[in-house]
């Protein structure tokens, strides 16, 4: 199930997915425009800067998080029930699975993503992505709308 603009803190999560099993997986989703460039366009082939303002915001929640896990944890239950009982709370989009049979006595399992920009280079992006997600704990993952489009599944 997914849900917009999901309040967090102080703030807003673009997205929030939740899925799972037995455990309540939530991806928070942070979004990033697509135009610009992946890389910054210095000779450097550093990162975007819009990444880094990205960072920072999930660097925020994740902040509330795990100083109010206990909270936060209830608080995403209380919305996926909500949901699940028919509720369009901060836009619900149920999805083909509309309950999902997952035990809100148990802890959650958090993702994050960033999506923004293009692709020029997929092999340096590729190198630069990975060394961006490698270096937060919990990991981050970036993804440019190119490469996000390309794992998408297709029928």
């Amino acid at each position: 199930m997914g849900f917009s603009e999901l309040p967090l803190d102080n703030g807003r999560v673009d997205f929030a997915l939740f899925s799972g099993r037995s455990r309540l997986d939530i991806t928070l989703i942070e979004i990033k425009g697509a135009d610009f460039n992946l890389t910054s366009q210095s000779s450097y082939g550093n990162i975007n800067a819009k990444f880094n303002e990205a960072r920072q915001q999930i660097g925020a929640r994740l902040g509330y998080i795990y100083r109010h896990y206990e909270e936060f944890r209830q608080h995403m239950h209380r919305i996926r029930q909500r949901a699940q009982n028919g509720d369009a709370t901060h836009n619900a989009f149920l999805g083909p699975i509309s309950k999902l049979e997952v035990d809100p006595n148990k802890d959650v399992n958090i993702q994050y993503v960033v999506i923004g920009g293009r692709t020029v280079d997929d092999e340096l992006e590729s190198r630069l992505r990975h060394e961006f997600e490698i270096s937060f704990n919990p990991r981050i993952r970036l993804e440019s709308w190119d490469s996000w489009s390309r794992k998408l599944r297709r029928y």
